[in-house]
């Protein structure tokens, strides 16, 4: 009876460990160097192997053929390191993915991109982004902004159906116009580089017109420094523009370049993708 139980035993340890082999998924490699570098206190063993593949591997794929390489070196190492290369890639260069391990198991695995410039490989990766980055897109149906204007507070908030990460430039400002000058240029009483979070709640800001004047002298003084002697202002609007704008520099990879994925019946498509919306409101200046 106590053999049956041993024997059953033995077949239990031994099927979780080919069923935890089977869930790892092993790319085929070889090993082209082993480097011992234990100390008196510490062993410690360093693998570079070659992932034999005609594909980019996943992250996944790398990560678990280094911890199936650990798994039969663990008993031997406190420390164990597998660098992984890529075919044709110099092994005496750093490696596309890193693996480190201590005695219970992976510490951190990392893949290193710059290790594949130069290679064919980056041309692979790089096509690989593209793809997938063009297959992501996000939608903007709607964007509305509600604003209300009491006294000389404004009160801002966004109805958008884009993510909260996105990025967004929110100006207040009023316009002049110069002497013998057709152009129209705004001062800003309000300007803020953020993300739609914020302003998916209302936010209120205070118009200083004492403030505004401010900045129109200085703009003067410069224009007059310049060389723009006679420089004077002509005309200043008696009203003031809200104006948001989701610009084409967006932090966040998701839109991809010049906003590549943002699309949507809110959405102007020039020569970049963007999102602007503009409001008017009688506010005198005086």
């Amino acid at each position: 009876m106590k053999k049956i139980f041993i024997l059953l035993l033995l077949f239990f340890l031994i099927s979780c460990n080919i069923k935890s082999e089977k869930e790892l998924k092993i790319l085929d490699y070889t090993i082209v160097e082993k480097n011992d570098f234990s100390n008196l206190n510490n062993l410690r063993m360093a693998f570079r192997i070659i992932l034999n593949v005609d594909k980019l591997p996943t992250k996944k794929e790398m990560k678990d053929t280094a911890t199936y390489l650990w798994k039969n070196e663990k008993k031997l190492w406190k420390e164990f390191t597998v660098f992984l290369y890529l075919p044709e890639m110099d092994t005496e260069l750093g490696a596309y993915g890193i693996g480190v391990y201590d005695k219970d198991g992976l510490v951190k695995f990392n893949t290193v991109d710059i290790s594949l410039n130069g290679t064919k490989w980056e041309i692979i990766e790089r096509k690989q982004k593209q793809t997938n980055t063009k297959s992501e897109k996000i939608i903007c149906d709607k964007f509305y902004l509600n604003v209300d204007l009491k006294d000389n507070i404004l009160s801002l908030s966004i109805d958008s159906d884009l993510p909260d990460f996105t990025s967004i430039i929110v100006s207040i400002s009023r316009s002049y116009w110069a002497e013998e000058d057709t152009d129209e240029y705004p001062i800003d009483y309000f300007y803020e580089k953020s993300n739609l979070k914020k302003w998916k709640n209302t936010q209120s800001v205070v118009l200083n017109n004492s403030q505004w004047k401010t900045k129109l002298k200085e703009r003067q003084d410069t224009m007059i420094k310049i060389g723009e002697l006679d420089y004077k202002v002509n005309k200043i609007s008696d009203n003031i523009s809200v104006d948001v704008t989701v610009h084409a520099r967006q932090p966040n990879s998701a839109f991809g370049k010049r906003n590549i994925n943002l699309t949507g019946k809110e959405v102007t498509i020039e020569n970049i993708h963007f999102v602007r919306k503009e409001k008017e409101f009688f506010f005198p200046y005086q």
